[in-house]
Order: C-alpha cells, then sequence, then structure tokens
C-alpha cells in the first residue's frame, strides 16, 4: 500500500469517533511524513534506514523530538490499524524528549491582563476571562453552546471536548456579569461565542486575536493554553487537590495534571519555612 493511501484512509476511519481537534492534528503533521518518505513509496518498503534518515533530516531542521515522536506516532499507529506489525521500524524507541511548557501567568502578569482586558473587543475580553476561569481548551471554547451555560450555578457543560468525554466547568461572579452583558435576553443561537455574522468563532480567528494583543501591548507570551495553564496553578495555590484539578482540566490522569502546575518560587520558600525552621533539630 503507498504511503500516501495509508495515511487518507487512516485519517478517513478515525474522523468517525474522534475529534476535529485530533484529526486537525493528524492533518498538520501528514505532509510531512509524505514529504519526508516520498508520498507513493510502497509502505512495506519503509526500512529502518528510511526512518533514520527521517529523523535525522529533521532535527537537522531543527523539529523538536517531540514533533518528530508525534509524526512517527502516526505512521506506526496507521500500519498497526492495517494489519502491518512486522516493519522493521517499529522496534525504534522514542526520541527523548523534554517536555514543553507554556508557562503562566504570575500575580504581576495577571494584574496586567486585568487592566488590558478592559481595552478589548468585547467577545475577546469575555473569552480571556473563561479561559482564566475554567481552563477550557481552545477547541472546546468555540464549540461551547449556549443552552449548556448555567448563569444560576455559574458553570458550563462541555460536550465537545478533546477527549470526548464531557465534564462541567466552572465561572466567577466577576465572568458572569460579564456573560449576561455579552448574551442578549432571549438569545436563542446555538453556540455561545459569535463573530459580527453571527458565526461560530474559527481557531484561527482567535488565533490571530491573540497575536494582536501581544503586538498591541507588547507582551511576549499569552495564549489561551497558557491560560489553562494558568487556571491549574491558581488552583493548586489555592489548596485544590490534583483531583479536583484533573476534573477541572479533562486529564485523563494526575500526572498530566502535574505538568500544568508551576512553581511558585517565592511562594514555595515561604512554604518551606514553615515546615523547616532549622538544619539540624527543628523545634517544635
Amino acid at each position: 500500500m503507498k504511503l500516501k493511501v495509508l495515511l487518507k484512509k487512516y485519517v478517513a476511519e478515525k474522523s468517525l469517533y474522534n475529534s476535529s481537534g485530533t484529526i486537525s492534528f493528524y492533518e498538520s503533521h501528514i505532509p510531512f511524513l509524505l514529504k519526508g518518505f516520498s508520498s507513493d513509496i510502497e509502505v512495506e518498503s519503509i526500512s529502518k534506514d528510511a526512518v533514520i534518515s527521517f529523523i535525522k533530516t529533521a532535527q537537522a531542521r531543527g523539529i523538536s523530538n517531540n514533533t518528530i515522536n508525534h509524526r512517527l506516532g502516526i505512521l506506526k499507529a496507521a500500519c498497526r490499524f492495517y494489519g502491518l506489525k512486522d516493519l522493521e521500524f517499529y522496534s525504534l524507541k522514542k526520541l527523548p524528549v523534554v517536555f514543553r511548557t507554556y508557562g503562566f501567568l504570575d500575580k504581576s502578569k495577571q494584574l496586567t491582563i486585568s487592566t488590558i482586558v478592559n481595552e478589548l473587543y468585547f467577545p475577546y475580553r469575555v473569552m480571556i476571562c473563561l479561559f482564566l476561569d475554567t481552563g477550557v481548551r481552545l477547541s472546546e471554547l468555540i464549540n461551547i453552546e449556549l443552552a449548556n451555560v448555567d448563569f444560576e450555578n455559574r458553570n458550563i457543560y462541555l460536550t465537545k471536548t478533546k477527549t470526548n468525554c464531557s465534564r462541567y466547568v466552572y465561572f466567577t461572579k466577576e465572568t458572569l456579569d460579564l456573560l449576561i452583558r455579552y448574551v442578549p435576553k432571549n438569545c436563542h443561537r446555538k453556540f455561545l461565542f459569535v463573530n459580527r455574522l453571527k458565526k461560530p468563532f474559527k481557531v484561527n480567528a482567535i488565533e490571530t486575536a491573540f497575536y494582536r494583543i501581544r503586538q498591541k501591548f507588547g507582551i511576549k507570551k499569552l495564549s489561551p493554553h497558557m491560560l489553562r495553564h494558568t487556571l491549574a496553578t491558581n488552583l493548586y495555590n489555592n489548596n485544590a487537590d490534583l483531583i479536583f484539578i484533573e476534573s477541572v482540566m479533562g486529564h485523563s490522569n494526575t500526572e498530566t495534571t502535574k505538568r500544568y502546575i508551576h512553581t511558585d518560587v517565592e511562594g514555595n520558600s515561604k512554604r518551606y519555612d514553615l515546615f523547616k525552621k532549622s538544619t539540624f533539630l527543628d523545634k517544635k
């Protein structure tokens, strides 16, 4: 089977039961596989040497090990899905990676954002507050249905998520006030966020908006995923337990959740002093 045929069939099959975000992820990496191995190559003829050459070429171009692993992971998964289990390159182990951190907004940066947000186009203002309150992913935010927003109890029931598992997220009274102003009375639209043409926002529109916000206000780093990390860190620093944070974030395990919690050096120093008074014998 030719590589381009294999990958096309695989994505078509996966689209039946995976989220649009997952399919977009596959589609973003497949062109690099087709270019790296040649789209017309027979999958069965891809050798271990060919894969090693693919890896070295990618590394020479500055591609991270994590991205290379993702691309080869798609290839391996597609091969296994169609019963091609004895290919030589299966024996290659994943390349070592360092988890990419998106960073988070510390207290001073959150204060900065709180002043900037008042100057934004109102829907973007509401979005940023919801990102900070709920920790939703960008793909989840644009799919929030108005009917699933509980104004009285300040929660949102997410039905379209990355993991395909529905969950509840929560928002503050401050954000509730913004939502009440944003949503017209007797509104019957399907999605919470719509643009000036009354159409649902697209991912690239919001990504462009964040880019313009960074440029306008001279902010080096600001993204929806960074705000997601910020929520996890804020909840942890306010003594929320990992199980609760995991459920809000929509993670499948607490190990993933831990990656979203960032160290507060100053806070940890004070916390350390509460437990450790002396080098040798702590006085009670």
